[in-house]
């Protein structure tokens, strides 16, 4: 492997200019000239700069604080691929926590900040009592302010000034269903959807509602109590959907609550036919009901590449191209919803 004093003898510049010219200061710039001919010297000595040293150096550790849902799916395995396979590669390590509370929060942050990780990447803890959101912002100004780089994952907004984030366009998956149904031939529409207030999921009802709206479909909201696999009030659901109807389901876990139900009431209501059924997720489960559902699949692993480069980025003052488009759902069409 290639060292700066390699990169030296080929330019003929000292080991501290080679130095200066791969890890410029505000007060130690060089000549634009000098640049130029060491960053090809590199590039034809396969030279690949020690970040972690160059952390350690700075007072500062390489490794990155991953703060993810408590609930660890298969889509949280799908972005922790992401993250991990991306920030390795840049020979960077990853600090993963999980956790939902602000207490759970506060310890993940008092780690990163014990370690003096060199950044954080993370959901935002769920907030249960008053004032909780104040402290999640204060603890990550107090981040950024000691040197930190934060970046939110499918966060409304950025939580102060100098945070960043990358979200998946939940929006767009409510679209998708939405277009979905209305080319299957539906001309009733209803959204199911938990009484669990949470930004993503409300983005995807947005985007199946406007969707309908802009096509002069009407269409009837649905909710149930509950979250994952565990509802109430899907019993009094379940009568009402007869007859052509036209379904999104706003996560998978509750469309397993649906055809569970529909099964238990046997009124004749069967998905693929005179019902329509979309999901989101795209668990693997899906595939296997019978029939078959149809379902929106969140790009996560794309997310987490997305969200590491980005962070990246910005420790390492680059620009690698981020492709966002890879942030769009794709919907993953199943007999739950096949035109007749």
């Amino acid at each position: 492997m290639a060292t700066l004093k390699d990169i030296s003898a080929r330019t003929g510049f000292s080991v501290a200019v080679v130095s200066r010219a791969l890890n410029p200061h505000p007060d130690q710039q060089v000549a634009e000239s000098t640049r130029l001919a060491i960053e090809e010297a590199c590039r034809e000595l396969g030279y690949r700069r020690n970040h972690a040293a160059s952390c350690l150096r700075r007072g500062r550790h390489s490794a990155i604080g991953v703060f993810l849902p408590g609930l660890a799916g298969e889509l949280t395995a799908s972005l922790l691929h992401g993250l991990t396979r991306t920030a390795n590669a840049a020979r960077f390590s990853c600090n993963i926590s999980f956790g939902e509370g602000i207490d759970e929060y506060l310890r993940f942050i008092e780690q990163a900040n014990s370690l003096q990780s060199v950044g954080i990447i993370s959901y935002a803890p769920i907030f249960r009592r008053a004032g909780e959101r104040d402290v999640f912002h204060s603890h990550i100004r107090k981040f950024i302010s000691s040197g930190g780089n934060v970046l939110m994952v499918n966060h409304a907004q950025p939580p102060c000034p100098g945070a960043d984030r990358v979200c998946i366009d939940n929006y767009h998956a409510g679209k998708l269903a939405a277009e979905h149904l209305l080319e299957t031939g539906c001309r009733r529409f209803r959204l199911i959807a938990s009484d669990a207030d949470y930004w993503q999921g409300n983005q995807r009802n947005a985007g199946f509602l406007d969707t309908l709206s802009a096509h002069r479909q009407p269409a009837e909201v649905l909710t149930v109590s509950g979250n994952d696999s565990r509802f109430t009030g899907m019993e009094k659901i379940t009568p009402e959907l007869t007859g052509e109807l036209g379904i999104f389901v706003r996560s998978d876990y509750l469309a397993l609550a649906l055809y569970r139900e529909l099964q238990q009431a046997g009124r004749g209501a069967e998905p693929g036919r005179n019902l329509k059924i979309v999901g989101h997720d795209d668990l693997l489960c899906s595939g296997l009901l019978f029939p078959a559902l149809s379902s929106v699949r969140p790009p996560f692993e794309a997310l987490g590449e997305i969200a590491m480069q980005t962070m990246l980025n910005h420790l390492l003052n680059t620009a690698v191209p981020i492709d966002t488009e890879r942030l769009k759902p794709q919907l993953v069409i199943r007999e739950s919803s096949r035109s007749s």
